[in-house]
């Protein structure tokens, strides 16, 4: 059967298990999301974005929110321990009482072990002097029974021997009063032998009254130690039960720890990268208005070269160079505009990977297929970052060429294309301080220099 008390115990162990699990899972989850470290939104086409300012700032949020709730739990798991600490103590406290309780009940026990032997040793004395005294009422009434019967059978001649063969009245009142006395004698020697045997059954009745009081008293002080016995079982039952709970609280909180130093570290982590960030876009914001102002004046010296009779598109070197058609492995992606207002090679520190392709009124031109191949690649971006709008085209024996900050793409990944087809439109998207063409060729993945080509 199952009691209250087993129900109660085994409802709390129960309400204890799932804290823990609950705690558990959580930080799995936490581990399973912290293991990856500063995660990646993803890929496009080759083309990797890493998570935005905005986007680490949110998760930051999210975290210290979560930070906040594991500290709340820490603390009341903490204040938890405490009472349960206290509530330890006073189990203690019981225990002590209960064990000096038992040691005092022992004594006592011993006590009347020992005057409960004491008198039954003085009722067996007893028993003793009765029997001896039962023995001498037994032979003196057995003598005085003889002498009865003896004048009986005489026919009390020897009294009347004794009154006849008196000389004188006198002598045989005397004779008289003798056998009165013998007679009186043996009667007084027996019921003084009587009482002594009842004064010995009163001493050994009054000492067995005694030794039952105290059997009594023993039995009530046996029952009184397996009660404390049993306290002190429950005791120790409900202190290991509670040093359970508080192994189980200590786990939980341990959790918890962990689960909130994890959080931290990652926040510290996303502020490291959100610094990164923010110091990247500092100077790319730098870099573009260097790139604008270069762009503009190379803008302007083209303008100048338009309108001086020079062919549409060319311009003078100004910072920039003018290249001229020719027959080649690929086609010039923008017909007619031939200036390159910054070509493949070191940029402000890292590698160009392509060739910018400008001149006035370049805006919307069309950008044509260098070469035939397979449409591997198509982005639409309006941002500010990156390449923007751009097309990614793979052609036979590893070559792929890349056409970025169109203003349209005109084509779909897997439309196949042949060198003239028009691809998109010249534009001004992504990271990009002006309308131009940034044009790469590729080799098994590698830029190479596309004015190597033509």
């Amino acid at each position: 059967m199952i009691t209250a008390k087993n129900s109660k115990k085994s409802s709390r162990k129960l309400v204890m298990a799932k804290q823990f699990m609950t705690v558990l899972v959580s930080f799995v989850l936490s581990v399973g999301i912290l293991s990856g470290g500063i995660t990646k939104v993803g890929t496009q086409n080759g083309v990797e974005a890493a998570k935005t300012v905005a986007e680490l700032r949110d998760q930051k949020a999210k975290n210290k929110k979560e930070i906040a709730e594991l500290e709340s739990q820490i603390n009341s798991l903490g204040k938890k321990q405490q009472n349960e600490a206290a509530y330890q103590a006073t189990l203690s406290a019981q225990l002590e009482l209960i064990r000096s309780n038992l040691i005092i009940l022992e004594e006592e026990l011993q006590g009347l072990s020992n005057d409960i032997a004491t008198l039954e040793d003085d009722i067996e004395t007893l028993n003793g002097d009765i029997a001896v005294q039962e023995v001498k009422v037994a032979d003196n009434t057995e003598l005085f029974k003889k002498r009865l019967k003896a004048m009986y059978m005489s026919g009390n001649d020897s009294l009347m021997e004794a009154v006849v063969g008196a000389t004188d009245f006198y002598e045989m009142l005397s004779r008289m009063e003798m056998v009165n006395r013998i007679a009186k004698h043996d009667n007084d020697l027996i019921s003084e032998l009587k009482s002594d045997i009842e004064l010995l059954n009163t001493q050994k009745s009054a000492l067995e009254t005694d030794c039952l009081e105290l059997g009594m008293q023993k039995d009530e002080q046996e029952i009184r130690k397996a009660e404390f016995e049993d306290m002190k079982l429950e005791a120790n039952r409900k202190y290991e039960e509670s040093q359970e709970y508080m192994q189980t609280l200590k786990r939980q909180q341990d959790v918890a720890k962990l689960s909130a130093d994890e959080l931290k570290k990652m926040n510290a982590e996303f502020e490291a990268e959100e610094a990164k960030i923010l110091a990247m876009e500092e100077a790319a914001r730098k870099k573009a208005e260097a790139e604008k102002k270069a762009a503009e004046e190379a803008a302007k010296k083209a303008s100048q070269s338009n309108n001086t009779g020079d062919k549409k598109g060319s311009g003078s070197s100004g910072g920039g160079t003018t290249v001229e058609p020719k027959s080649g492995n690929f086609t010039w992606p923008v017909p007619g505009y031939y200036y390159i207002s910054s070509g493949y090679g070191q940029r402000w520190g890292k590698l160009h990977s392509g060739i910018d392709i400008a001149g006035s009124g370049i805006h919307g031109k069309s950008v044509v297929a260098a070469k035939s191949g397979t449409v591997s690649g198509v982005t639409v971006s309006t941002g500010t970052t990156g390449y923007g709008t751009y097309v990614l085209i793979t052609h036979a024996d590893g070559y792929s060429t890349l056409y970025a900050h169109l203003s349209s793409a005109d084509v779909s990944v897997g439309d196949k294309v042949s060198a003239g087809d028009r691809v998109g439109a010249v534009g001004n998207t992504g990271h990009s301080y002006g309308s131009h063409l940034h044009f790469e060729i590729r080799v098994n993945g590698v830029a190479k220099n596309p004015q190597n080509y033509f």
